[in-house]
């Protein structure tokens, strides 16, 4: 371990200090340094340390070399060509104002385009500083010029060249790393980390001692397998766009992005996910967590069987694992081919085909067996650990078929590395690769993500969207505009009717909302916005330079070198102000540490050329260290930019004032830079990451549904398959960036300075949360495409009113993020709305197991029962994540609670009183888990008999206060106890169809003795007579004699008193209520309701 860290620390750190070492010799033997820049030689340190800091591959290195010389060399023609002219003015009246602005303008134009380029396309980041810091120097340097002559581009042109030749030579030389060798090595250790986790996995799920379950071990193992799955895109994208030169060409690897990622997918939704313990546990406190009721011991042989099949495609799994991590090796790093060959990978290909088949089949037909022989008063036949162990199965089947794609891909590598020659691979699409982030890392110690914007996606998303909402309100309000002025065009001919006939043309209009949609365009872009903050920046830190001969402002910007102010400052600025605070607190030190540094190098060095060069190479290895190792790497830029101004000027004899002095106006010339950039990024367009993030997880929530919904609807047959593939590819593309983004954001929102508390807990929760929430739609969206349609068309009402319940739990959610408001106290149970539909397709799996044997065998033998299993597991994953995202939201953003507090007599009684789960609360089926005191007492059992009697005080004393209103007191709801179940909602029956159910309850009410007489509706002044057939408020509130005396908190108690009784045979989500849809279903009293429960 030790020496694998020895060799990475010196892999990182000795290429830039030979660089910096060389550099320092160009400077100090006075001979090379005049044939460097006669009067700027100095200057090669600076650039180099700016600019071109070896700190990548080779590819990233010459990108940066090539760039930089290009732009390099632009600003210095155009500097030039500016200086140029001022001389001409010049040559007529000294000192004209006319040629202090040319120099002004050009500047400030530089600055201008530069950091608009650097924004809208992030691979020039270090280009475009690099033309503002020569035109910069440039300008200010050679504004009192007579004469034009050679000297004024070249003293800038020899220090930019070797600056970017020598980091390019040594990165060359000295431990040479491509971007194609990088992502292979991660490729492998991604593939590693898989193995690792399948076999942790496959050790917990079937552990039999709870206390030896290397559950942490697991934990690690993801973390560190996710970790790494995340950085291969990146470095993707590097090798996309970087030449090279080598026998396997990029596209042959590409593929292997998407075989890790689907892998960790796979690896992320196990079912251990869901529970804590192993599936052998026998602790009867454990029982209701794993499923397993009283007759699970039945169960044994069949778990036993379904152990086997998974061991089985458990290691043809790791073996095909280590198959393809050997190959790439063999192929890519080591190149020793005895070991493998493509016959191995071939027979290997097959073994695993065959193990799925085998274990599919093999699987199927225990599961038939058992559910069998399952007895006939068994309450449910979804079982906890048959639903688990065919997810789990699932899951391997999956993975099995990854594996396989992975078989072939690296079958035609190793082809490919046996067959091919050497050839020199280009990189592709110029103008994505511009678009590409810049391989250099930023001051957060990452590489920017997007368009050097933390928001880049969620912007181009949401103008997207904006620009199609636009267009069809456009076109709505063209067709009313032109409805109003038809008649103005029918009024005969004159001046206004051949204006408007012109002017409401069609192709005008198109027209007129181009140019309109450009200027909106223009006047909220933050490319725009951002070019602006860098060249008015620019223009006034650099006034004094520009001002009148020999005034007081242009001797002080001379004599203190003003220039460092303005270079300073358009470096530090930057598009986004999430850290700037601390960013620019962390650059001040740098400034205060090499300002300090500098001035101790000339007290120590005396002017000796060894002490400096020695002096400046011990430096470097910190710079390198605090550049390349730490997550500070802008203290290490910055340090390495301030102390060479006061080193080598005073060691080549350049400088007019003392060491001490140097050193104090370089300091804070610089800190003034500094701390003008922090103050615009502050005051002026400022970036608010807590509130983008916010904006952000509204985003990704939003794609979710948006990915829930397109697999609904291939579910129920509203789109084809094809149709819905294509659609979910690219939404589900769109929710990664969303959450990649978001997971982004959460660095700058951690460094902001904030005087609210910042959650950042709770942020790093729900990024987990939608996380997990996505990589379970994926998993249902591979078990959806494989199950039974019977289980789809006959039970359509259920699946719709859960996938209501879903859609508006995560609508609720969206808005609480996007406006920061309350969710409401009473969202759709997903839990209750999830038993509804398992109950439906377990009665399915009932009707098919009575039917008569050949029956069974036609219908079972193309049934796959372990999907349907699976997608139960699925939804109950699913369903626990969206609650966990619903409690985030709540602790973020409050809810909008009926009932505040408690009682002042009740605030007592609640201390030991345990809380029931979310969906246990609520009142008729809409109970997300309303958390308030007063709703937990009132499904407590502890307090029914109190409250009883306080609701018959309440009612009693309302029916004396208002006789005519006390028919409303004795409502029940239709799904109450003692009530008779409805047929169908009341919410979806027709009018006719409301007549005919009035006039039969009014006749069931005549034969009921029992029943009181309604008081008449004192406050209405219409008939009572039933108008056209529609019923009176008053006609439906009557129901049987039975629910007529009780009240609706009597009935809630009724209902609790009966889930107490049956709580031992239920499981954790049973629910007694009903939830309502305004979809035609028949009502949940009215179906098998004993057999609700999941096992």
């Amino acid at each position: 371990m030790q020496r694998k860290s020895l060799k990475r620390f010196l892999v990182l750190v000795l290429p830039p200090v030979l660089s910096s070492f060389i550099c320092c010799l160009f400077i100090v033997i006075k001979p090379i340094s005049r044939f460097a820049g006669d009067q700027f030689s100095f200057l090669l340190f600076t650039l180099f340390n700016l600019f071109f800091y070896p700190n990548g591959s080779i590819g990233s290195q010459i990108e940066l070399t090539v760039l930089g010389l290009i732009f390099g060399v632009i600003g210095l023609g155009i500097s030039n060509l500016s200086i140029y002219f001022t001389i001409l003015v010049n040559r007529e009246t000294i000192d004209h104002t006319f040629a202090r602005t040319i120099p002004c303008v050009t500047l400030t134009l530089v600055a201008f385009v530069a950091a608009y380029a650097r924004s809208k396309l992030p691979r020039l980041m270090v280009a475009s500083r690099t033309i503002q810091f020569v035109s910069a120097w440039s300008l200010t340097s050679n504004l009192r010029a007579i004469t034009m002559s050679p000297r004024t581009f070249l003293d800038l042109w020899w220090p930019l060249l070797w600056g970017s030749l020598i980091p390019l030579l040594v990165s060359m030389i000295c431990f040479p790393v491509s971007a194609r060798q990088q992502f292979s090595k991660e490729v492998i250790q991604a593939l590693q980390d898989a193995e690792d986790t399948q076999a942790a996995s496959y050790r917990v799920l079937f552990s039999t001692n709870e206390i030896d379950t290397p559950l942490a071990n697991l934990t690690r193992l993801r973390t560190q397998f996710f970790k790494n799955a995340r950085r291969l895109p990146a470095l993707l994208d590097e090798c996309l766009f970087e030449f090279s030169y080598d026998y396997v060409g990029v596209d042959n690897i590409a593929p292997f992005v998407g075989i890790v990622n689907s892998l960790r997918v796979s690896l992320a939704n196990g079912s251990n996910d869901l529970i804590d313990t192993s599936m052998y546990n026998k602790d009867n406190s454990n029982k209701d967590i794993l499923g397993l009721s009283d007759d699970a011991d039945d169960d044994l042989a069949c778990v036993e069987d379904l152990k086997n099949l998974i061991t089985i495609m458990h290691q043809a799994i790791l073996n095909s694992l280590s198959m393809v991590r050997r190959v790439l090796r063999t192929a890519l790093i080591v190149k020793d081919f005895s070991e493998v060959g493509v016959d191995d990978i071939d027979l290997q290909k097959q073994l695993l085909t065959q193990a799925v088949t085998n274990c599919r089949s093999e699987m199927h037909n225990i599961l038939v067996k058992n559910l069998a022989n399952n007895p006939s008063d068994c309450s449910s036949l979804f079982k906890k650990h048959l639903c688990m162990l065919s997810y789990y199965s699932v899951t391997l089947f999956k993975i099995a078929a990854d594996l396989v794609f992975a078989l072939t891909c690296v079958s035609d590598v190793l082809s490919s590395r046996l067959k091919n020659r050497r050839k020199i691979h280009y990189p592709r699409n110029f103008w994505s690769w511009l678009k590409a982030p810049s391989t250099t890392i930023n001051d957060f110690g990452m590489k920017p993500d997007g368009n050097d914007d933390f928001l880049s996606v969620e912007q181009k998303e949401e103008n997207r969207h904006k620009h199609t909402f636009e267009e069809e309100m456009q076109l709505q309000a063209y067709a009313a505009y032109a409805i109003r002025r038809s008649r103005l065009k029918q009024s005969g001919f004159s001046i206004k009717y051949w204006f408007l006939n012109i002017w409401d043309a069609p192709k005008v209009l198109k027209s007129r909302l181009a140019v309109a949609r450009s200027f909106r365009s223009l006047r909220s872009s933050r490319h725009i916005k951002f070019a602006l903050k860098n060249a008015a920046g620019v223009a006034v830190l650099s006034i004094p330079c520009f001002l009148p001969y020999k005034s007081p402002g242009q001797l002080w910007f001379f004599e203190n070198k003003g220039v460092w102010m303005v270079i300073s400052y358009f470096y530090v600025l930057e598009p986004s102000t999430g850290a700037t605070y601390r960013v620019g607190l962390w650059r001040l030190t740098g400034t205060i540490l090499g300002a300090v540094y500098g001035f101790i190098v000339n007290m120590i060095t005396k002017g000796s050329s060894i002490g400096i060069t020695a002096m400046v190479t011990a430096a470097s290895v910190l710079i390198a260290w605090l550049v390349r190792m730490s997550s500070v790497p802008g203290v290490g830029t910055v340090f390495a930019v301030t102390f060479p101004p006061i080193i080598f000027p005073v060691y080549l004899d350049t400088a007019s004032f003392a060491s001490f002095t140097i050193a104090l106006t370089r300091g804070y010339m610089i800190a003034i830079g500094i701390i003008a950039a922090i103050l615009v990024n502050l005051l002026w367009w400022p970036f608010h990451a807590r509130v983008n993030f916010t904006l952000q997880v509204s985003k990704a929530i939003s794609e979710i549904t948006k990915l829930y919904l397109i697999l609904s609807r291939q579910t129920l047959g509203v789109t084809t398959l094809a149709a819905s593939r294509t659609q979910f590819n690219i939404t589900e593309k769109n929710v990664q960036a969303a959450l990649n983004a978001c997971d982004t954001l959460l660095e700058p929102l951690r460094l902001e300075l904030s005087i609210i508390p910042k959650p950042v807990t709770l942020y790093r929760k729900m990024i987990s949360s939608l996380q997990r929430t996505h990589d379970l739609l994926v998993s249902l969206r591979y078990v959806r495409e494989r199950i039974q349609k019977e289980t789809v068309i006959e039970i359509k009402d259920q699946r719709l009113n859960f996938i209501n319940a879903l859609v508006l739990v995560f609508y609720a959610s969206m808005h609480a993020f996007r406006s920061s408001t309350p969710l409401p106290q009473f969202l759709p149970s997903l839990y209750t709305a999830l038993n509804d539909m398992l109950s439906a397709i377990d009665n399915k799996l009932i009707e098919i197991l009575s039917s008569d044997e050949m029956v069974l065998r036609r219908q079972l033998s193309s049934y796959r029962l372990h999907y349907a299993l699976s997608e139960a597991e699925i939804l109950l994953g699913l369903v626990t994540s969206m609650e966990e995202m619903l409690s985030i939201a709540k602790s973020l953003f409050g809810q909008t609670s009926i009932f505040d507090e408690l009682p002042s007599d009740e605030k007592g009684d609640t201390e030991n009183l345990d809380s029931l789960p979310l969906h246990t609360l609520g009142h008729t089926g809409w109970s997300s888990g309303p958390t308030s005191p007063t709703m937990q007492i009132m499904t407590s059992p502890a307090k029914k008999l109190s409250l009883k009697h306080r609701e018959n005080d309440v009612v009693e004393k309302y029916s004396k206060e208002y006789p005519g209103n006390a028919y409303i007191l004795n409502y029940s709801p239709p799904g109450a106890s003692g009530s008779p179940p409805l047929s169908k909602d009341t919410s979806m029956l027709s009018i006719s169809e409301l007549a005919n159910k009035e006039s039969k309850d009014g006749n069931d009410n005549k034969d009921n003795k029992g029943h009181d007489k309604l008081p008449p509706r004192t406050h209405s002044k219409r008939s009572n007579r039933n108008i056209e057939g529609i019923p009176l408020a008053r006609d439906l509130f009557q129901q049987a004699s039975s629910s007529t005396s009780s009240s609706p908190v009597d009935q809630q108690n009724y209902r609790s008193r009966q889930s107490s009784l049956t709580s031992a045979r239920t499981s954790p989500i049973e629910n007694t209520n009903h939830y309502r849809t305004r979809t035609r279903r028949k009502d949940s009293d009215s179906s098998n309701s004993s057999n609700t429960r999941i096992r």
